[in-house]
Protein backbone atom coordinates (compact mmCIF):
# COMPACT_ATOMS: atom_id res chain seq x y z
CA UNK A 1 0.00 0.00 0.00
CA UNK A 2 1.35 3.53 -0.72
CA UNK A 3 0.80 6.34 1.67
CA UNK A 4 1.84 9.68 1.08
CA UNK A 5 2.88 12.05 3.92
CA UNK A 6 0.01 13.69 6.00
CA UNK A 7 1.50 16.92 7.53
CA UNK A 8 -1.67 17.38 9.23
CA UNK A 9 -0.54 13.76 11.10
CA UNK A 10 2.92 13.37 11.20
CA UNK A 11 5.97 13.53 12.56
CA UNK A 12 6.22 17.33 12.31
CA UNK A 13 3.06 17.66 14.16
CA UNK A 14 4.74 15.84 17.03
CA UNK A 15 7.16 18.73 17.13
CA UNK A 16 4.28 21.19 16.72
CA UNK A 17 2.12 20.00 19.74
CA UNK A 18 5.67 19.93 21.94
CA UNK A 19 6.39 23.56 21.30
CA UNK A 20 2.62 24.50 21.89
CA UNK A 21 2.65 23.39 25.44
CA UNK A 22 5.60 25.14 25.87
CA UNK A 23 4.21 28.49 24.24
CA UNK A 24 6.51 27.83 21.75
CA UNK A 25 5.79 29.30 17.92
CA UNK A 26 4.63 26.65 15.49
CA UNK A 27 3.98 26.42 11.83
CA UNK A 28 2.41 22.98 11.44
CA UNK A 29 -0.77 21.39 13.48
CA UNK A 30 -0.76 19.88 16.78
CA UNK A 31 -2.16 16.52 17.39
CA UNK A 32 -4.85 16.65 19.78
CA UNK A 33 -4.66 13.51 21.21
CA UNK A 34 -0.94 14.36 22.19
CA UNK A 35 -2.18 18.13 23.45
CA UNK A 36 -4.30 16.37 25.55
CA UNK A 37 -1.71 14.22 27.37
CA UNK A 38 0.82 16.77 27.50
CA UNK A 39 -2.05 19.44 29.07
CA UNK A 40 -2.00 16.91 32.16
CA UNK A 41 1.04 18.78 32.95
CA UNK A 42 3.56 15.99 33.73
CA UNK A 43 6.67 17.35 35.69
CA UNK A 44 9.05 15.92 32.92
CA UNK A 45 8.45 15.03 29.18
CA UNK A 46 10.82 13.41 27.47
CA UNK A 47 10.94 12.80 23.93
CA UNK A 48 12.10 10.01 22.15
CA UNK A 49 12.50 8.99 18.10
CA UNK A 50 13.42 5.22 17.46
CA UNK A 51 14.90 5.32 13.93
CA UNK A 52 13.85 2.84 12.01
CA UNK A 53 10.96 1.51 14.24
CA UNK A 54 8.24 1.84 11.76
CA UNK A 55 4.76 0.63 12.78
CA UNK A 56 4.82 -2.43 10.39
CA UNK A 57 8.00 -3.26 11.69
CA UNK A 58 7.16 -2.57 14.84
CA UNK A 59 4.16 -5.29 13.70
CA UNK A 60 6.79 -7.62 12.89
CA UNK A 61 9.17 -7.87 15.47
CA UNK A 62 7.29 -6.94 18.93
CA UNK A 63 4.60 -9.66 21.01
CA UNK A 64 0.56 -8.37 21.33
CA UNK A 65 0.85 -7.27 24.92
CA UNK A 66 4.63 -6.54 25.01
CA UNK A 67 4.86 -2.61 26.26
CA UNK A 68 5.68 -0.86 22.97
CA UNK A 69 2.24 -2.43 21.31
CA UNK A 70 0.23 -1.74 24.44
CA UNK A 71 1.03 1.82 24.95
CA UNK A 72 0.67 2.55 20.83
CA UNK A 73 -2.48 5.04 20.21
CA UNK A 74 -2.15 5.61 15.97
CA UNK A 75 0.18 5.39 13.04
CA UNK A 76 1.40 8.99 11.95
CA UNK A 77 3.60 9.56 8.97
CA UNK A 78 6.96 10.58 8.03
CA UNK A 79 7.67 13.38 5.82
CA UNK A 80 9.11 12.88 2.26
CA UNK A 81 11.34 11.77 1.55
CA UNK A 82 10.93 9.67 4.59
CA UNK A 83 13.86 8.82 7.17
CA UNK A 84 17.57 10.21 7.04
CA UNK A 85 18.62 13.85 6.65
CA UNK A 86 15.06 15.00 5.50
CA UNK A 87 13.38 13.45 8.74
CA UNK A 88 15.85 14.24 11.47
CA UNK A 89 16.12 17.99 10.44
CA UNK A 90 12.17 17.86 10.58
CA UNK A 91 11.89 16.58 13.67
CA UNK A 92 14.65 18.71 15.22
CA UNK A 93 12.93 22.62 13.18
CA UNK A 94 9.38 21.32 13.45
CA UNK A 95 9.29 22.07 9.91
CA UNK A 96 8.92 20.29 6.55
CA UNK A 97 11.85 19.45 4.29
CA UNK A 98 10.05 22.25 1.55
CA UNK A 99 10.86 24.70 4.54
CA UNK A 100 14.20 24.10 5.94
CA UNK A 101 15.61 22.99 2.79
CA UNK A 102 17.11 19.90 3.67
CA UNK A 103 15.38 17.34 0.76
CA UNK A 104 18.13 14.41 1.27
CA UNK A 105 21.37 13.23 1.75
CA UNK A 106 22.55 14.39 -1.80
CA UNK A 107 22.49 17.81 -2.69
CA UNK A 108 23.85 19.55 -6.30
CA UNK A 109 24.66 23.74 -5.67
CA UNK A 110 24.98 24.65 -8.78
CA UNK A 111 26.80 28.12 -7.82
CA UNK A 112 29.88 25.84 -7.09
CA UNK A 113 28.82 23.03 -9.46
CA UNK A 114 29.44 20.36 -7.38
CA UNK A 115 27.14 17.19 -5.41
CA UNK A 116 27.25 17.46 -1.63
CA UNK A 117 26.66 14.53 0.81
CA UNK A 118 25.18 15.89 3.50
CA UNK A 119 26.59 13.05 5.76
CA UNK A 120 29.84 12.96 5.28
CA UNK A 121 30.31 16.47 4.17
CA UNK A 122 32.17 15.31 1.10
CA UNK A 123 31.91 15.84 -2.23
CA UNK A 124 30.01 12.94 -4.50
CA UNK A 125 31.93 10.57 -5.99
CA UNK A 126 35.73 11.84 -5.29
CA UNK A 127 34.54 11.47 -1.71
CA UNK A 128 36.69 14.65 -1.08
CA UNK A 129 36.43 16.79 1.60
CA UNK A 130 35.05 20.03 1.23
CA UNK A 131 33.95 22.86 2.84
CA UNK A 132 30.68 24.98 0.75
CA UNK A 133 29.20 26.78 3.19
CA UNK A 134 26.13 23.96 2.88
CA UNK A 135 25.30 23.38 6.88
CA UNK A 136 24.81 27.65 7.03
CA UNK A 137 23.26 28.27 3.88
CA UNK A 138 20.85 25.27 5.05
CA UNK A 139 20.93 26.17 8.85
CA UNK A 140 17.52 25.98 10.85
CA UNK A 141 16.40 27.24 14.39
CA UNK A 142 16.24 23.53 16.28
CA UNK A 143 13.65 23.62 19.20
CA UNK A 144 16.72 23.98 22.07
CA UNK A 145 16.91 27.65 20.87
CA UNK A 146 13.93 28.23 22.95
CA UNK A 147 14.57 25.65 25.51
CA UNK A 148 17.80 27.58 26.18
CA UNK A 149 16.25 30.87 25.71
CA UNK A 150 14.55 32.53 28.94
CA UNK A 151 11.51 35.65 29.09
CA UNK A 152 8.47 36.10 29.60
CA UNK A 153 6.14 33.70 29.85
CA UNK A 154 9.00 31.43 28.91
CA UNK A 155 11.12 29.60 32.17
CA UNK A 156 14.09 28.21 31.45
CA UNK A 157 14.46 24.13 30.97
CA UNK A 158 16.71 21.95 31.37
CA UNK A 159 17.25 20.39 27.96
CA UNK A 160 19.50 16.61 27.37
CA UNK A 161 19.69 15.26 24.02
CA UNK A 162 21.13 11.72 23.47
CA UNK A 163 22.60 10.96 20.37
CA UNK A 164 24.19 7.69 18.90
CA UNK A 165 27.67 9.39 17.34
CA UNK A 166 28.91 13.37 17.48
CA UNK A 167 28.30 13.19 13.71
CA UNK A 168 24.91 12.37 13.51
CA UNK A 169 23.35 15.37 15.29
CA UNK A 170 24.54 18.58 16.14
CA UNK A 171 22.33 21.16 18.18
CA UNK A 172 21.54 24.45 20.29
CA UNK A 173 22.37 22.42 23.41
CA UNK A 174 24.76 20.17 25.16
CA UNK A 175 24.68 16.57 23.94
CA UNK A 176 24.88 13.44 25.84
CA UNK A 177 26.63 10.66 24.08
CA UNK A 178 25.31 7.11 24.89
CA UNK A 179 26.63 3.62 23.88
CA UNK A 180 23.22 1.59 24.24
CA UNK A 181 20.02 2.06 24.65
CA UNK A 182 20.09 0.53 28.04
CA UNK A 183 22.52 3.66 28.78
CA UNK A 184 19.96 5.97 27.77
CA UNK A 185 17.45 4.80 29.61
CA UNK A 186 19.48 4.76 32.94
CA UNK A 187 20.61 8.72 32.22
CA UNK A 188 16.61 9.39 31.63
CA UNK A 189 16.17 7.58 35.13
CA UNK A 190 18.64 9.97 36.68
CA UNK A 191 17.35 12.51 35.29
CA UNK A 192 13.42 12.36 35.86
CA UNK A 193 14.56 11.44 39.19
CA UNK A 194 16.68 14.39 40.53
CA UNK A 195 15.70 17.01 38.68
CA UNK A 196 12.06 18.63 37.99
CA UNK A 197 10.95 20.39 35.15
CA UNK A 198 12.79 18.97 32.44
CA UNK A 199 12.02 18.22 28.53
CA UNK A 200 14.49 15.42 27.27
CA UNK A 201 15.07 14.33 23.86
CA UNK A 202 16.12 11.15 22.28
CA UNK A 203 17.58 10.43 18.43
CA UNK A 204 18.38 6.91 18.88
CA UNK A 205 19.98 5.44 15.83
CA UNK A 206 21.07 1.75 16.85
CA UNK A 207 17.75 0.15 15.31
CA UNK A 208 18.27 1.36 11.88
CA UNK A 209 21.56 0.68 11.69
CA UNK A 210 20.45 -3.02 13.17
CA UNK A 211 17.62 -3.09 10.10
CA UNK A 212 20.01 -1.82 7.40
CA UNK A 213 22.16 -4.53 7.98
CA UNK A 214 20.06 -7.48 8.48
CA UNK A 215 16.83 -6.62 6.72
CA UNK A 216 13.50 -5.81 8.60
CA UNK A 217 12.42 -9.25 10.33
CA UNK A 218 16.41 -10.27 11.41
CA UNK A 219 17.11 -12.07 14.50
CA UNK A 220 19.21 -9.60 15.52
CA UNK A 221 16.39 -6.74 15.24
CA UNK A 222 13.92 -8.68 16.81
CA UNK A 223 17.07 -8.79 19.61
CA UNK A 224 17.41 -5.01 19.81
CA UNK A 225 13.50 -4.50 20.13
CA UNK A 226 13.15 -6.80 23.08
CA UNK A 227 15.80 -5.43 24.71
CA UNK A 228 14.44 -1.58 23.76
CA UNK A 229 10.60 -2.40 24.95
CA UNK A 230 12.20 -4.24 28.37
CA UNK A 231 14.36 -1.01 29.01
CA UNK A 232 11.39 1.38 28.24
CA UNK A 233 9.12 -0.52 30.48
CA UNK A 234 11.29 -0.71 33.03
CA UNK A 235 11.91 2.85 33.09
CA UNK A 236 8.11 4.18 32.92
CA UNK A 237 7.38 1.59 35.34
CA UNK A 238 10.20 3.21 38.17
CA UNK A 239 9.52 6.96 36.76
CA UNK A 240 7.20 9.28 38.21
CA UNK A 241 5.80 12.36 37.12
CA UNK A 242 6.21 12.33 33.69
CA UNK A 243 5.16 12.07 30.09
CA UNK A 244 7.28 9.36 27.83
CA UNK A 245 6.61 10.08 24.02
CA UNK A 246 7.73 7.73 21.50
CA UNK A 247 8.02 7.27 17.83
CA UNK A 248 10.51 7.04 15.23
CA UNK A 249 11.21 9.03 11.90
CA UNK A 250 10.30 6.79 9.28
CA UNK A 251 10.58 2.93 9.14
CA UNK A 252 11.53 0.54 6.87
CA UNK A 253 11.18 -1.89 3.62
CA UNK A 254 13.31 -4.81 2.43
CA UNK A 255 14.49 -4.03 -1.12
CA UNK A 256 16.80 -4.85 -3.36
CA UNK A 257 19.27 -1.97 -5.49
CA UNK A 258 19.28 -1.30 -9.13
CA UNK A 259 22.07 0.46 -10.70
CA UNK A 260 21.23 3.32 -13.15
CA UNK A 261 24.72 3.09 -14.90
CA UNK A 262 23.07 -0.30 -16.48
CA UNK A 263 20.61 1.67 -18.46
CA UNK A 264 22.66 3.83 -20.34
CA UNK A 265 19.46 4.95 -23.03
CA UNK A 266 17.89 6.82 -19.21
CA UNK A 267 20.92 7.74 -18.28
CA UNK A 268 21.93 9.75 -21.66
CA UNK A 269 18.68 11.88 -20.96
CA UNK A 270 20.26 13.43 -17.56
CA UNK A 271 21.37 16.70 -17.60
CA UNK A 272 23.58 15.89 -14.41
CA UNK A 273 23.35 13.19 -11.78
CA UNK A 274 20.33 12.01 -9.57
CA UNK A 275 20.42 13.52 -6.30
CA UNK A 276 18.40 13.20 -2.82
CA UNK A 277 17.79 9.75 -1.80
CA UNK A 278 18.05 6.21 -3.50
CA UNK A 279 14.18 5.85 -2.86
CA UNK A 280 13.47 9.30 -3.66
CA UNK A 281 15.55 11.02 -6.47
CA UNK A 282 15.64 14.29 -8.28
CA UNK A 283 15.94 13.70 -11.45
CA UNK A 284 17.10 16.99 -13.97
CA UNK A 285 16.43 16.21 -17.74
CA UNK A 286 18.09 17.66 -20.78
CA UNK A 287 15.81 20.00 -22.75
CA UNK A 288 14.94 17.62 -26.10
CA UNK A 289 14.79 14.48 -23.47
CA UNK A 290 11.71 15.09 -21.32
CA UNK A 291 9.21 12.54 -23.93
CA UNK A 292 11.97 9.53 -24.11
CA UNK A 293 13.21 9.49 -20.48
CA UNK A 294 9.48 9.07 -19.09
CA UNK A 295 8.95 6.54 -21.60
CA UNK A 296 12.63 4.90 -20.53
CA UNK A 297 11.91 5.67 -17.05
CA UNK A 298 8.26 3.75 -16.85
CA UNK A 299 9.38 0.79 -19.15
CA UNK A 300 12.35 0.19 -16.87
CA UNK A 301 10.66 1.01 -13.50
CA UNK A 302 6.95 2.10 -13.19
CA UNK A 303 6.43 -1.05 -11.49
CA UNK A 304 8.50 0.30 -8.68
CA UNK A 305 8.15 4.20 -8.91
CA UNK A 306 5.99 6.94 -9.05
CA UNK A 307 7.38 9.39 -11.38
CA UNK A 308 5.90 13.19 -10.58
CA UNK A 309 6.68 16.07 -12.79
CA UNK A 310 7.71 19.15 -10.81
CA UNK A 311 4.81 21.30 -10.53
CA UNK A 312 3.10 18.25 -8.71
CA UNK A 313 6.18 16.52 -6.78
CA UNK A 314 6.35 19.67 -5.10
CA UNK A 315 3.35 19.13 -2.27
CA UNK A 316 5.32 16.07 -0.94
CA UNK A 317 7.90 18.00 0.42
CA UNK A 318 5.75 20.37 2.51
CA UNK A 319 2.76 22.96 2.61
CA UNK A 320 4.36 26.23 3.34
CA UNK A 321 6.80 29.15 1.86
CA UNK A 322 9.52 27.16 0.51
CA UNK A 323 13.31 27.47 1.66
CA UNK A 324 15.18 29.36 -1.20
CA UNK A 325 16.99 26.32 -2.39
CA UNK A 326 14.51 23.80 -2.29
CA UNK A 327 13.77 24.71 -6.00
CA UNK A 328 17.23 24.57 -6.76
CA UNK A 329 17.02 20.21 -5.31
CA UNK A 330 13.86 19.36 -7.00
CA UNK A 331 14.43 18.49 -10.74
CA UNK A 332 12.46 18.40 -13.42
CA UNK A 333 10.48 14.74 -11.82
CA UNK A 334 11.17 13.32 -8.44
CA UNK A 335 10.37 9.51 -8.32
CA UNK A 336 9.29 8.15 -4.91
CA UNK A 337 9.82 4.49 -4.75
CA UNK A 338 6.37 2.53 -4.45
CA UNK A 339 7.92 -1.18 -4.88
CA UNK A 340 10.74 -2.61 -3.84
CA UNK A 341 13.56 -1.52 -6.11
CA UNK A 342 16.25 1.01 -5.08
CA UNK A 343 18.50 3.20 -7.01
CA UNK A 344 22.26 3.45 -7.00
CA UNK A 345 23.65 6.20 -8.59
CA UNK A 346 27.14 3.89 -9.86
CA UNK A 347 28.94 5.09 -6.98
CA UNK A 348 30.19 2.97 -4.27
CA UNK A 349 27.27 2.57 -2.42
CA UNK A 350 26.43 1.16 1.18
CA UNK A 351 25.27 -2.63 0.65
CA UNK A 352 22.32 -2.56 2.71
CA UNK A 353 19.24 -5.42 2.87
CA UNK A 354 16.43 -2.70 3.60
CA UNK A 355 16.30 1.30 2.49
CA UNK A 356 13.95 4.25 3.70
CA UNK A 357 12.87 7.22 1.60
CA UNK A 358 9.99 6.07 -0.40
CA UNK A 359 5.92 6.23 -0.29
CA UNK A 360 5.23 2.75 1.09
CA UNK A 361 3.48 2.38 4.25
CA UNK A 362 6.67 0.18 5.55
CA UNK A 363 8.36 3.61 4.88
CA UNK A 364 6.50 6.13 5.80
CA UNK A 365 3.98 4.68 8.74
CA UNK A 366 5.24 5.29 11.93
CA UNK A 367 3.70 4.67 15.67
CA UNK A 368 2.62 7.29 18.08
CA UNK A 369 3.46 6.15 21.87
CA UNK A 370 2.42 7.55 24.51
CA UNK A 371 3.37 6.55 28.20
CA UNK A 372 2.42 8.37 31.04
CA UNK A 373 3.56 7.81 34.80
CA UNK A 374 2.08 8.28 38.43
CA UNK A 375 1.84 12.06 38.71
CA UNK A 376 3.05 12.55 42.07
CA UNK A 377 3.25 16.66 42.39
CA UNK A 378 0.95 19.68 41.31
CA UNK A 379 3.26 21.21 38.68
CA UNK A 380 1.88 22.97 36.66
CA UNK A 381 3.02 25.04 33.46
CA UNK A 382 3.20 28.61 34.20
CA UNK A 383 0.75 30.79 32.56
Amino acid sequence: MLCSPNYGNSIINVISSIRRFYRFAYLYPTIELLDKALDKNYSNTVVIFIDGMGSDILRKNVKNGDFLKVNKVSDITSVFPSGGVPALCSILSGIAPNEHGNLGRLLFFKEYGLTYDMFTKKMWKTEIPVNIGAETALAFEDIFVDFSSSGKNRPAHRTDTFVLSDDILHTSTTQILCKSFEDICRKLSDITRTVSDTFSFVYWTGTANTIRAGGTASEELYRELSGINYHLQNLCKNTKDTLFIITSTSGYIDSDTVNLADYPALCDCFYMNPILEPRASSFFIKPDRTENFTYQFTEAFGKDFLLYPKSEAVRLFGAYRPHFKTDDFIGDFIAAATGKKTFRYGTRQRSAKAFTGGITEEEMLVPLIICSTEKTSLYEQLI
